[in-house]
């Protein structure tokens, strides 16, 4: 692998100090970890032979729970909606899809995901019983795009700003129209924001959602391009974590002013030299067996 070939996607529990990394690389094959914010340690899980669907996979609040959207386009069930706990994929339930065509689901509070279902039961397709105190819904999904959850931890939408241009890195097959800016405050710095700006999807050798980060400064003069980054959000501290190149960087806010470039960033780990491994999912995040006689409904 190639830091070029190597992606990586990032989905942040809402309530907690969790994360769960899915790394890309080759097309077909995907890791799963988790990465524990506070001391930014990281626990390695499955590798899944296929495709999964980073804009339709969220975590619970408490980052207990994973829902993912996952496409092997051949076997019995070609793709498909599950229920794990990250990092494993070992499915707690499980609801077929139909192709690509919806897929995937949101945490809607701690205690409701919401299934981007095309119609379809809401039963699992599997004996055991879903997790306690966990009920479904659903969530629309009558297109063929991403269904991206909501992002919460105070990214807000808002309009493009006239006074700062902004370019797509590529042209995508399919642009957003009006593309879709999301910002977030500073927690530490007054007027600092991160922003996010979603252009749209498809286009040969980029990832399949394509988006431009910015530092947005009261000036607009002081803004500053990411550039090649895939994936960057903002640590209770002030402190600017990024992915780019199959890595992941932490920038403290002390630097920001004065390192342009992100030249003093501290790699917190590399993940482009991964290959593929099989492991097995631990007892502890295992279903607990099937219940007789009894599916797991919402």
């Amino acid at each position: 692998m190639t830091p070029a070939q190597c992606r990586l996607a990032v989905l942040r529990a809402r309530n907690a100090p969790v994360a769960v990394v899915l790394r890309r690389g080759p097309s077909k094959h995907t890791l799963v970890l988790r990465w524990d914010l506070t001391r930014h340690t990281f626990d390695e899980g499955h590798w899944f032979a296929g495709r999964l669907y980073p804009e339709r996979c969220d975590l619970s609040p408490d980052g207990a729970w994973m829902v993912y959207f996952a496409a092997k386009f051949k076997g019995p069930i070609p793709t498909y909606t599950a229920l794990s706990r990250p990092p494993w994929l070992t499915a707690h339930a499980l609801w077929p899809e139909l192709g690509t065509w919806g897929g995937g689901g949101v945490f809607v509070d701690p205690h409701t995901l919401a299934l981007n279902r095309v119609g379809g039961s809401l039963d699992s397709a599997l004996d055991h019983a879903l997790p306690a105190g966990l009920r479904l819904a659903y969530r629309d999904a009558s297109g063929p795009g991403p269904t991206a959850p909501a992002r919460g931890l105070g990214w807000r939408v808002a309009a493009l700003d006239p006074r700062r241009p902004r370019e797509a890195p590529v042209r995508p097959s399919y642009p957003a129209k009006p593309p879709q800016r999301l910002v977030r405050d500073n927690p530490r710095v007054p007027g600092l924001l991160l922003e996010e700006i979603f252009w749209g999807c498809l286009h040969p050798g980029a990832p399949f959602a394509i988006r431009s980060h910015h530092l947005v400064f009261a000036d607009p003069s002081l803004d500053r391009a990411l550039g090649d980054v895939e994936w960057a959000d903002w640590l209770d501290d002030g402190s600017l974590v990024f992915a780019r190149r199959g890595a992941l960087f932490l920038q403290q806010i002390q630097q920001l002013p004065r390192d342009p470039t992100f030249a003093t960033a501290r790699c917190l780990i590399d993940l482009a030299p991964r290959t593929f491994a099989r492991r097995r999912c631990p007892p502890e995040a295992a279903p607990r067996g099937p219940t007789p006689g009894r599916r797991a409904r919402g």
